[in-house]
């Protein structure tokens, strides 16, 4: 992708200008033969570097071994697109006596960019900023009345409507929606969750709209719930994970930084983009797009359902979620997986593994406490 591609490729620059001493030995996961597979991309860097990356394949998945993860750490199980390479690497870490890891993690947090800036250039009276960046953006002043009702929405509409003030702070909390088809109604009418869903921990107003953003996007409570669990594994082999993009002096520069230097027109990740000019493989720095990785989580789904179906499930048990619904989604990506790729189904497929996570850890987590 282009964030660990930029890490990778900066690198070599530093190296290329004798101001670090040596190289670092990429690592790259692969899916040979699957549509997950970024062996294309690979490639380019390791042309652009002039380099061999050392290739670890992503181990299938092990219920076993989650199993007894979720009993000795109690955290959620990795999930299988994550967990099958995270094993690889670190045993390949361990078998080469190193111990630290530098990654891509951070890229999507702070460099993507959004229109949250907006209300803050229609407040400070910046129009002609406004206006030049909705003309930018998709067909811009050629289609002059969406241009317009862009502007309204993205600049004038967080400004006077609370609930588009809501929905451009906290862009991963989508507060208009209905309960998800796959929750028991029943069940979310009588622990309040709509309720809670609102009153969602809201951390501090900072100085503009595209600030608190950026803070919210960064603090979500599902970055917790997506990555702990992931350096805790590596911490538990004896790996540190570092992260650049995480890097305090970049921090504090993104919080400030103006929001046309993230995103411009069309294009996010501006700032990375331009700054990787001439250092990244120009088709991985005009890259848009991302590998679907979901088909290693679909065959261990898939797996774990010939063993336990999601009627035994206890979330099935208990009244949470329909079984129906859930059997549904997976039967879809099911059908997509076997294709070998093309459009993915619309149906969010996190439903469908955070289901089976979450009974796993419900299962094995607190088996000893049950006395089994």
């Amino acid at each position: 992708g282009l964030d660990s591609s930029a890490v990778v490729c900066r690198i070599d620059q530093l190296v290329r200008d004798r101001r670090i001493g040596a190289m670092v030995e990429a690592v790259s996961a692969r899916y040979p033969g699957e549509i997950c597979d970024e062996g294309e991309w690979i490639a380019e860097v390791e042309a652009q570097c002039g380099i061999r990356s050392t290739m670890v394949e992503g181990v299938p998945f092990d219920a076993m071994k989650a199993a007894t993860w979720c009993a000795q750490t109690l955290h959620l199980p990795l999930r299988p697109n994550t967990a099958g390479t995270v094993e690889s690497v670190c045993r390949h870490l361990n078998d080469r006596g190193l111990r630290v890891a530098l990654t891509g993690e951070g890229g999507d947090d702070w460099l993507a960019g959004s229109r949250a800036h907006w209300p803050d250039l229609f407040r400070r009276g910046r129009w002609g900023g406004l206006v030049s960046e909705a003309g930018a953006a998709g067909a811009g002043w050629g289609r002059p009345v969406r241009a317009t009702r862009a502007i309204l929405a993205g600049a004038v509409g967080p400004l006077l409507s609370r609930s588009r003030r809501e929905r451009l702070l906290r862009p991963h909390l989508d507060f208009s929606q209905d309960t998800p088809p796959w929750l028991s109604p029943d069940w979310a009418r009588r622990i309040d969750l709509a309720d809670r869903w609102a009153d969602a921990p809201r951390p501090p107003a900072l100085g503009s709209f595209s600030q608190t953003q950026r803070y919210r996007v960064y603090s979500l409570a599902r970055r917790h719930i997506n990555m702990d669990n992931v350096f805790s594994y590596a911490a538990s082999r004896g790996i540190e994970f570092r992260h650049p993009f995480h890097d305090l002096r970049l921090t504090r520069f993104l919080m400030g930084a103006a929001g046309d230097m993230l995103r411009r027109g069309d294009s996010k990740k501006y700032l990375l983009r331009e700054a990787m000019r001439g250092v990244l493989p120009e088709r991985i720095r005009q890259r848009t797009d991302k590998a679907n990785i979901s088909a290693p989580i679909i065959d261990a789904v898939t797996q774990r359902l010939e063993k336990r179906p999601f009627r035994d499930m206890h979330g099935v048990r208990n009244g949470w979620v329909d079984a129906a619904v859930l059997e549904q989604i997976h039967a879809e990506h099911l059908v997509w997986r076997g294709a070998g790729g093309g459009a993915p189904p619309m149906s969010a497929y996190a439903a469908v593994w955070n289901m089976v996570a979450t009974d796993m850890w419900l299962e094995y987590a607190f088996e000893n406490e049950r006395g089994e």
